[in-house]
């Protein structure tokens, strides 16, 4: 904190405190936008687990499976030519 702040006149936001630093407020800003974002994406995660049909995320799980393997399997073959 710097020192004389009281001293000085301080043009300051209704909801802001003065002896904030810029710095602490971008700080508190990330935090508070970071803490957001994940609280709302477990709300979304939350909502689409509860709302999928068991079938539909059976099929999903497949098709990521299968897509994986695949890329998996090209991965592989590429290295075992480059390798003999």
């Amino acid at each position: 904190m710097r020192e004389g702040w009281r001293e000085r006149e301080i043009d300051v936001r209704p909801h802001e405190t003065a002896h904030v630093e810029p710095g602490d407020k971008k700080a508190r800003s990330f935090a508070s936008f970071v803490i957001t974002a994940l609280t709302a994406a477990a709300i979304g995660f939350g909502a689409a687990i509860y709302e999928v049909p068991v079938e539909k995320a059976l099929h999903f799980r497949a098709l990521t499976k299968r897509g994986l393997d695949s890329i998996y399997e090209g991965l592989s073959t590429a290295v075992k030519q480059k390798s003999g």
